[in-house]
């Protein structure tokens, strides 16, 4: 928490550019199913529609087919937060097509190993948040950590155990 993961969602030119917009939070316990049908209904929400009744019966793989049809001819972001395992990236990622390239899907992990593994189109699109970096531009507005304050900062850094929001 704390990077700004919200402020970009949320941002206004992020919305008028892209036509759909969700925000889905996996977790430890990671059920596809409801996590699919959250997204259906958010999307239908956006368009102020009720969701198919029928929606409520699908199994997985017709949830996935679903939601790839429903997002194939639309621009979105998705975000993705808290994934916790690789195997849960690998069940879910069918379900958005991959055509458009003015969509995006941002994924959140504090599992190094998921980053990387699921970044599949290139390293390049991974941020990595660095906790003394984040810390020197609040307190130091952008600047370095003076040397003379250098240790105390960096108890204070301890303190927070590198948590964003506790900066």
């Amino acid at each position: 928490g704390g990077v700004g993961k919200t402020t970009l969602y949320e941002d206004p030119s992020v919305k008028r550019r892209l036509q759909s917009h969700a925000w889905l939070t996996v977790s430890q316990t990671f059920h596809m199913d409801l996590i699919l049908k959250n997204l259906i209904c958010q999307l239908y929400n956006e368009y102020q529609e009720q969701v198919p009744r029928y929606v409520e019966a699908m199994d997985s793989d017709q949830l996935r087919a679903f939601v790839k049809d429903l997002l194939q001819k639309r621009t979105y972001i998705i975000v993705l937060d808290d994934i916790w395992r690789l195997d849960s990236w690998e069940a879910i990622k069918y379900a958005f097509p991959d055509a458009s390239c003015h969509s995006r899907m941002m994924l959140t992990t504090r599992i190094a190993d998921t980053t990387f593994r699921s970044c599949t189109q290139s390293r390049d699109h991974v941020h990595k948040m660095m906790p003394w970096t984040l810390f020197c531009s609040k307190t130091f507005g952008g600047n370095c950590c003076p040397s003379h304050l250098e240790n105390i900062s960096r108890r204070i850094l301890g303190k927070c155990d590198g948590f964003p929001l506790a900066l």
